[in-house]
């Protein structure tokens, strides 16, 4: 009993802070994918956007702010809090040209259980996302920042902008791997995304609703002698748009050295490649030169991203790396010394020649 109410007097005596709201402000002013600007305002508009705001107890009181359960995988006894929930509707929303705002207590309840976690949340939208539109976030009490860059995807676009609550530290943690863009703070202080090709998300079989197409007999000779562990070519047309995505994993084992494979990750619109990826081995003996080579182009063919690798090997099995990296954030000299930026843009000869490449990939599929 005593351990109770020392507990709960602690608790009671919580700091002031404990009062008022929590100001907190998407504000998802960039956009990229297969999204038009009238959609990305209907999203924004639409009256079901929801905020769902978790808390939790600063301190764990058995019988009043935690309970007993078991846990692990020995099932040992553990306090587990009990959570509050505040739900705001789209009327609690406040909408200010491509802001969305609204506030929450920072605390609930004579307790006062402490703000821990917000979703931002669109169940439903009008376009062509396959997954519903969140932003979620923590409130960090020793880390983070109160104003964090913010990627909302859905699925076939992604939503980007800020994520701002004055006065507390926050980080999200539901960035999904495809809305993962670079982005840096221009000169306004504002961030500032990677441009995106329109049809830049298509890359996942679920994207698209016929089989994969066939390679054709016989194989060609880049594919000979190694092991097929995937070779698939999918596709859709979308507003008028033939988009393909071609995958492509084979391998093969020299003695004391490293895989001799080739792998191709390709993105195509229309016949061209919009993303290109190729990591291959080149004959030497006794080993084999790995190379990787990257190129990613934005609407207009314009070169965003450039990767080149060179891999040596040898007799031990010990690599060698050496690589290439550009960015289209990178210095306008392409140069600066950093790891994201020791190479100059991809000049006119190596991405016509990864476009021939993808276009000789291609051929190996039946039409």
């Amino acid at each position: 009993m005593a351990v109770l109410l020392g507990a709960l007097a602690g608790l009671l005596s919580l700091p002031s802070r404990a009062a008022g709201n929590v100001e907190v402000t998407l504000d998802l002013y960039s956009f990229g994918g297969n999204l038009s600007t009238d959609q990305r305002d209907a999203l924004l508009a639409d009256p079901n956007w929801t905020v769902q705001a978790r808390y939790s107890p600063p301190v764990k009181v058995p019988g009043v702010t935690a309970s007993w359960q078991t846990c692990g995988l020995l099932n040992l006894p553990c306090l587990k809090d009990r959570s509050e929930q505040v739900t705001l509707s789209g009327r609690d929303i406040r909408r200010e040209g491509t802001a969305l705002r609204f506030s929450l207590p920072r605390r609930v309840k004579m307790l006062r259980w402490r703000l821990a976690n917000v979703t931002i949340e669109l169940p439903k939208t009008p376009t062509e996302a396959l997954r519903p539109l969140e932003a979620s976030f923590d409130l960090d009490y020793d880390f983070g920042s109160s104003r964090i860059p913010v990627f909302v995807s859905g699925g076939t676009f992604v939503l980007a902008g800020s994520l701002t609550v004055p006065g507390e530290k926050i980080r999200a943690f539901n960035s999904p791997s495809d809305a993962e863009i670079p982005w840096r703070i221009d000169a306004r202080q504002r961030y500032e995304f990677m441009p995106i090709h329109r049809f830049a998300m298509y890359q996942h079989g679920y994207q698209f609703d016929t089989k994969s197409i066939p390679l054709r007999e016989p194989l060609p000779a880049e594919l000979a002698g190694l092991t097929l562990y995937q070779a698939t070519l999918l596709t859709r047309e979308v507003d008028g748009h033939r988009v393909e995505y071609a995958e492509i994993s084979a391998d093969g084992e020299r003695q004391r050295c490293g895989s001799s494979g080739v792998n191709y990750k390709i993105l195509y619109v229309d016949g061209e490649a919009i993303s290109y990826a190729h990591s291959f081995a080149e004959d030497a003996a006794p080993c084999p030169r790995g190379r990787f080579l990257r190129i990613v182009w934005a609407n207009e063919q314009q070169p965003t991203a450039f990767d080149a690798t060179l891999t040596l090997w040898d007799g031990g099995g010990t690599p060698s790396v050496s690589y290439q990296s550009w960015n289209l954030f990178c210095e306008a000299s392409g140069v600066d010394g950093s790891g994201a930026c020791n190479a100059p843009p991809p000049g006119a000869e190596i991405q016509q020649q990864a476009q021939a490449d993808a276009r000789r990939v291609r051929g190996w599929f039946a039409r």
